[in-house]
Parts: structure tokens; sequence; C-alpha cells
């Protein structure tokens, strides 16, 4: 079960990372993790102040088990995201090259969204 909760976190930034990865969206991406990495510093700093005894395991569990693991997701599937987007345009490219450098052609082949 330790490893199950990590796993999850992981996944819950991995997918929206990826999705606006592939979508060119790097801002929301910086900011979700920045707000995850402020949650970090809140349970870190919230579990330093409850010094008695196990009183502030409960915020390391929250930071580092289930909070860590988002931003590490949410970086993962951002770069993976823009890698995908990267080689589908670098693709596009290279299949238009002969014919105008992959550009949209008016109605032929593309919906007028140049990716």
């Amino acid at each position: 079960m330790i490893v199950v909760i990590p796993l999850v976190a992981l996944l819950l930034g991995l997918v929206p990372g990826l999705f606006l990865g592939r979508a060119g969206q790097v801002w929301p991406i910086a900011v979700l993790a920045l707000v995850f990495l402020a949650g970090i510093g809140w349970a870190i700093l919230q579990g330093r102040a409850a010094t008695d005894g196990w009183d502030g395991i409960g915020y390391a569990i929250l930071a580092f088990l289930m909070l860590a693991p988002v931003v590490l997701g949410l970086t993962l599937g951002g770069l993976a995201g823009l890698l995908w987007r990267r080689r589908l345009i670098r693709s596009a490219q290279d299949r238009g090259g002969q014919d105008g450098g992959g550009q949209d052609r008016g109605g032929q082949g593309g919906d007028g969204d140049d990716v």
C-alpha cells in the first residue's frame, strides 16, 4: 500500500502534464508545479511546528508520499508531452518539406491548425 499512494500521485501529475505538454501549454505545468511545491513547503513547515513526538509525521507523509510525486509526474509528463509535440512537428515538416514546408494548403489535408 505504501507504493500505491505515490504511484497514484505520480499518475495524477503525469496525465495532465502529458496532455498539457502535447498542447504546448508550458505555463500551466509550471504554475501547477509551483503550487504543489508550495504545498510541500507548507507541509514541511507544519510538520516542523508539531514537535511533540510523532505529530509531524502526517505532514511528512503528505509532502513526500503525496505531493512530491505529483510534481515529479507533472515535470516528466510535461517533458514527454513536449518531446511528443516536437516529434509531431518534425515529422509534419519532413512530410511537407517537398511541397511547401508543411504549411496548410487551404483545406487540403489540414483544418488550418498547424502542429
